[in-house]
């Protein structure tokens, strides 16, 4: 439905950059990937800060920025957010306690509190290093200090970070290098040059690579393809898609004979061999033999390898000592059970968390009426609660019974079916929903009705679109307007309305786009008028809500703030406790605002008979309102 549904849930996230994408290293804590989203492990597999954001940089100096929703910020060891940076661009970290973030269009520094050190001034900016940056100002480079003082006037074409005492900088299309005077040590002839590293830098000429010393002598030609910074003591080169290693003075220590190469670190460097990465020590020999299908480098002892979809990390030994975990899935209680898959198999738990039907379905539902409908390959039919089909997988799509009827689609058309698996009324419809009140939509022709239990057409096919019947009374919606209609069809507020939402004790939330959000009573009374940028509806009495800062709380009917916003997101009450986001983190608090349940889960949804589906770093599981697990991930 496109204008009468509003978003069930809202997260007032204010949130946080990386530039860097995959797992990285910083002391103790490695980055990882889980579902699309970024947090940190240590050494034993243990995760530290959880994957809720969309990237995550490297710790420098204590620091980790953090993005998500496309708002930056820092997070320290913990996971505790520092602060949270109010531009639109954040370096991805500290260096010499200083970060580059960007107000508009011009960039600036903060230091490590997220105050503003360096205001922001320069057309472009990058971090610092050897307590210089490099900026650019009216198109031109040059360097400050960290008190923002020129020590090199802008005027180079690009200008890269100071490394060993000497910075890469380009005037008229060539490269060289200078000193912290700004004095020019090595002629500008290169095509592009890189950072010292060893007294040593990668320089090309043309399209090949070669190395100089810090007299700018030339020490190995530039004869490579490709090549890498000298790392202890060797560096990666490649000629005509052969990878091997030389030495300071360019003799080939590792003959060029694999498919890939990257820098050694803890005396080790993954190389790929027939389409495998592996790990070779500094003879050539092979440590831990290629059978990974990516690699990254050893750092503090571990590094991080794929194979067959898994992520893990693994010793000098090649021993993996754990895996990144992977996702179940979980519903919700429904006559006494809840749905589970293991692997891409469904299966039922009952409240103790007991497997009461082995996972054998491609795809399963709710049970409700006391069956559930499942699918196997094309097919959907409905078991009984010992898993037995007492209707066929015989039909093209399903849906839960509600008040002793389902609707089911044969490949043609929607009818609906009683639990013998007959039909009480027959195919006829494009579409058709649940029953609620003793009505159920039904879609003719692309106008929408409703039909009653034996499927006479009591509310004719009329309105553009409708949903289900709440509290006695349904919205629809004729012409891009919306309003409410009772059981017998009558019009009982008027379709006056851009949005609406059902009815939720014995309010229904409905806009106009000009004049913003209400709530209305049953007689289509405005009672209460909206003065927040996104609300849910009522329920238990109360109403979330979303202010200016982008923090939730809540109202009463009398639009009290009986619940001060607080929450970074916050959902609809249900069985009196309500989902709410604390620092990344998920929580349920009760109506008078306190927390029942601590928030530690990535994900958690309402209770229903009891119970909650929430997720952690194992996959999903199901809980009590104690916060005890009947379900473990």
């Amino acid at each position: 439905m496109k204008k009468i549904l509003f978003e069930s849930f809202f997260v007032g996230l204010i949130f946080l950059f990386s530039h860097t994408l995959f797992a990285g290293n910083s002391p103790n804590l490695y980055r990882f990937e889980l579902n699309n989203k970024y947090g940190f492990v240590n050494k034993t597999g243990e995760i530290v800060i959880a994957p809720n954001y969309d990237h995550v940089g490297e710790f420098s100096e204590g620091l980790s920025a953090v993005t998500l929703s496309n708002r930056y910020g820092f997070i320290d060891k913990s996971g505790k957010i520092v602060f949270i940076v109010n531009s639109n661009y954040s370096s991805p970290q500290f260096s010499n306690e200083l970060a580059v973030i960007k107000i508009g269009d011009k960039f600036g520094y903060i230091d490590q509190k997220g105050r503003i050190r360096l205001k922001p001034i320069y057309d472009d900016a990058r971090d610092f290093y050897d307590n210089f940056a490099a900026v650019k100002v009216d198109d031109k480079w040059g360097y400050i200090d960290q008190s923002g003082s020129f020590i090199i006037i802008p005027k180079y074409e690009d200008a890269q970070r100071f490394s060993e005492g000497m910075a890469a900088v380009k005037i008229d299309g060539k490269f060289g290098f200078i000193n912290t005077q700004g004095m020019e040590i090595i002629s500008l002839n290169y095509t592009e040059v890189f950072p010292f590293s060893e007294g040593i830098a990668r320089v090309r000429h043309l399209n090949q690579y070669g190395f100089i010393d810090k007299s700018g002598a030339v020490i190995v030609e530039p004869v490579f393809d490709h090549a890498g910074n000298f790392s202890q003591g060797l560096a990666y080169i490649s000629i005509n898609g052969k990878w091997g290693f030389i030495n300071r003075f360019g003799e080939r220590i590792i003959p060029l004979k694999y498919e890939k190469a990257s820098d050694f670190n803890g005396n080790l460097a993954a190389v790929k061999q027939n389409s495998k990465f592996g790990f070779i020590n500094k003879t050539g020999k092979f440590i831990i033999t290629p059978k990974f299908d990516s690699a990254d480098n050893f750092s503090e002892g571990l590094a991080q390898v794929y194979v067959n979809d898994i992520y893990g990390f693994i010793d000098k030994k090649g021993s993996v000592l754990f895996t990144i975990p992977s996702a179940t899935d979980a519903g919700h209680f429904h006559d006494g059970m809840a749905k589970i898959r293991i692997g891409k198999k469904y299966g039922f738990i009952d409240k103790s968390g007991k497997m009461v039907i082995t996972p054998q379905f491609d795809r399963a539902y709710d049970f409700s009426d006391d069956l559930a409908y499942v699918g196997i390959k094309d097919g959907v039919g409905y078991i009984s609660e010992k898993g037995i089909f007492e209707i066929n997988p015989v039909f093209r799509q399903g849906r839960e019974f509600s008040e002793g009827l389902a609707s089911v689609f044969n490949g043609e058309k929607f009818g609906f079916i009683g639990h013998d698996g007959r039909f009480i009324i027959e195919p006829a419809f494009d579409y058709a929903g649940n029953f609620s009140c003793n009505l159920a939509r039904v879609q003719i022709d692309d106008k929408w009705g409703f039909v009653d239990h034996k499927g006479k057409l009591r509310i004719a096919a009329g309105f553009d679109d409708v949903m289900d019947f709440s509290e006695e009374l349904a919205a629809v919606q004729i012409n891009e307007k919306c309003g409410f209609i009772d059981t017998t069809g009558n019009l009982v507020i008027p379709i006056v309305w851009d949005e609406a939402k059902n009815f939720s004790d014995g309010l229904a939330m409905v806009s106009k786009q000009t004049k913003g959000t209400y709530f209305i009573n049953k007689k289509g009374e405005i009672v209460l008028v909206s003065y927040y940028n996104e609300m849910l509806g009522f329920s238990d009495g109360l109403a979330a809500f979303m202010d200016e800062n982008h923090q939730c709380g809540y109202i009463n009917k009398s639009n009290d703030i009986v619940i001060p916003p607080q929450f970074y997101g916050a959902d609809s009450f249900s069985e009196g406790l309500a989902v709410v986001q604390v620092l990344g983190k998920y929580g349920y608090i009760s109506t008078s605002g306190d927390i029942v349940i601590k928030p530690i889960f990535l994900q958690a949804l309402r209770f229903q008979n009891g119970i909650a589906h929430v997720r952690t770093e194992d996959g999903w599981g199901l809980i009590n309102k104690s916060g005890n697990y009947i379900w473990k991930p």
